[in-house]
């Protein structure tokens, strides 16, 4: 009995003596997988994220982010979004500018293979110069001004505050403004526009080709316009004047009501009905993925002309009556004509 718990002994000794080598070993290669994955590289992030204005909502185009304190950095789109890739993960400070707006530096934390998104609302701010100083700006003429510096051709921008700050009854009045258009009215009012006096012109509204009807459109439904004097090469080519996109106004985040109401006074007719009454409802929904618009608008205008023609005939001499040697004028009429137009 004695010989057998002595053997019993030294099994039991040498069998913890084996789980203290196991327990090392695994101590030891758990040490090793650390080592290992602290030193493997790690995979790169992204920023993200859109650039609006603060006071509208509006998306800014063509803004520059730039990561300080290296060479990298990107452009906003046409909808205010940009994306910096492959950045390395840790703390980096970003600095968005655009003209017309005060700078903005915000501390971003790029994560090991994350995206992170970072939104940007900028603010307005004065502009100072060597001999000129600007100490205000329509918030929508800034940024027509940067698209038409940004611009790759030729091109003249009128935006949506500046077109509701003029009393134009229709695109083709609105449009008269921009250097180069001249029009031609019927009534005292603009129907038909000519671009460097050429008539033969394409009009776009939000890409799709439209056939005339400039007066038929009403400039309270504008959100901008864009008049190119130059094409570029994914442009059709088949205009001599210019081509003039229009962009119908979009529904804006959060619910939008305005109301504009304007009058006049016709001087040649001596009437008041001069009325142009403007409403619009807007919200968005789904996420801000689907926008609803609800506009109305009745524009009556009083208009009046004088209007002189006359009549005459060239009276030859004989045989060579290519020669005028008298023109006898037969009538002559003068009247005038006034017109109510509702719609």
């Amino acid at each position: 009995m004695e010989k057998t718990k002595s053997i019993r002994g030294n099994h039991s000794g040498g069998l913890t003596k084996t789980i203290r080598v196991v327990r090392i070993t695994l101590i030891l290669l758990a040490v090793s997988l650390l080592q290992i994955q602290a030193s493997a590289p790690q995979k790169p992030g992204e920023i993200q994220g859109y650039i609006r204005e603060a006071a509208s909502v509006e998306p800014i185009a063509f803004a520059s982010v730039a990561i300080m304190g290296t060479t990298l950095g990107t452009i906003s789109d046409n909808r205010g979004f940009y994306s910096l890739k492959h950045i390395q993960p840790g703390t980096h400070q970003l600095r968005i500018s655009f003209i017309g707006y005060a700078d903005y530096d915000v501390s971003v934390e790029v994560r090991d293979g994350e995206v992170t998104e970072q939104d940007i609302n900028l603010t307005l701010t004065s502009i100072q110069g060597e001999e000129v100083t600007i100490t205000a700006m329509a918030r929508g003429q800034a940024k027509a001004i940067n698209t038409q510096i940004m611009a790759k051709n030729i091109k003249n921008v009128i935006s949506e505050q500046k077109i509701r700050e003029l009393p134009d009854a229709n695109a083709a009045e609105a449009l008269a403004r921009l250097p180069g258009v001249s029009v031609v009215r019927e009534g005292g009012e603009a129907v038909e526009i000519k671009i460097r006096g050429v008539g033969a012109n394409t009009m776009f509204v939000n890409g799709m080709r439209m056939d005339g009807g400039l007066g038929s459109v009403s400039s309270s439904m504008i959100g901008s316009i864009e008049l190119n004097k130059a094409f570029m090469p994914d442009q059709d080519a088949d205009v001599l004047g210019g081509r003039v996109e229009f962009k119908m106004r979009e529904a804006l985040p959060g619910f939008r009501k305005d109301i504009w109401v304007r009058t006049g006074y016709n001087g040649f007719t001596k009437s008041f009905k001069m009325q142009d009454v403007s409403a619009l409802l807007s919200n968005r929904f789904f996420n801000d993925r689907l926008g609803v618009m609800l506009s109305l608008s009745y524009d009556r205008k009083d208009r009046g002309r004088d209007v002189a023609s006359a009549s005459y005939q060239a009276i030859g001499s004989g045989k060579d009556a290519e020669v005028i040697k008298q023109v006898e004028l037969r009538s002559v009429n003068l009247y005038q004509t006034q017109s109510l137009n509702n719609r």
